[in-house]
């Protein structure tokens, strides 16, 4: 029983940090495009890295 508990505590705490993970990316990309729109109007599109 245990085990088994262990197991499902570690999916989720996996499952917790994968989706806080795509949150904070998702959110630093917003932040990040909302910083950079205002200041170049638009251009940034060109000079958009990986």
């Amino acid at each position: 029983m245990k085990r088994s508990l262990m197991g499902a505590l570690g999916d989720l705490i996996v499952t917790a940090v994968v989706l806080s993970g795509q949150f904070l990316h998702w959110l630093v990309l917003f932040i990040r495009y909302q910083m950079r729109c205002p200041h170049h109007g638009g251009k940034s599109l060109g000079n958009k890295k990986g």
